[in-house]
């Protein structure tokens, strides 16, 4: 025996498993930066009916693991890092028919404006770098391990969300399956 759920309902259980997804995946031990993070950001964007709902999604689920992971100094900056994924999720892959080269390349955009806007940050307001040309440079060579981290994260866990969100339209979503 099987059970249904209301369109409404799916969507909530689905965005609910978002925020459960970046608490563990950001608790659980893990390369550098992969996780769902980004990847969750981009996919809210496309696919949260109300622009509220997914990004709150986001930061409820960030705010919750930072609250175990402790707070530090750059939390504003990435949580904007974070909603400008939001936001090229919302821009460019809302609404579309899925297109592999388009969510590629928003998917290559986010985890490239977190990394140079977050290691832009660690070197203007941290102490780790010298305020130079130089200092700057070293602060994004030092980054390159988090970054591929994150294309990584983002690419393997957009394709997943992706696929289950194509599995829960069509079986869940469809009105052939809400008729059922």
């Amino acid at each position: 025996m099987g059970f249904n759920l209301s369109e409404k309902n799916s969507r909530l259980l689905c965005f609910a498993v978002m925020v459960l997804s970046i608490l563990l995946t950001r608790w659980m031990p893990h390369p550098w930066n992969m996780t769902p993070v980004t990847a969750i950001a981009l996919f809210a964007g496309a696919r949260a009916p109300k622009w509220g709902l997914g990004l709150g999604v986001l930061l409820l689920g960030m705010l919750i693991s930072d609250l175990y992971l402790g707070f530090y100094s750059l939390l504003p900056v990435t949580y904007l890092s974070l909603g400008l994924s939001f936001y090229l999720g919302r821009f460019f892959l809302r609404g579309e028919k899925f297109s592999i080269v388009k969510s590629a390349a928003v998917g290559l955009i986010g985890p490239t404006q977190f990394f140079l806007v977050t290691n832009f940050a660690v070197w203007a307001m941290g102490t780790g770098y010298p305020k130079t040309m130089s200092g700057l440079m070293s602060s994004y060579v030092m980054g390159l391990p988090f970054y591929q981290g994150h294309l990584i994260g983002t690419f393997v866990y957009g394709a997943a969300i992706m696929a289950l969100w194509s599995a829960l339209e069509q079986r869940v979503l469809s009105p052939a399956a809400v008729k059922a």
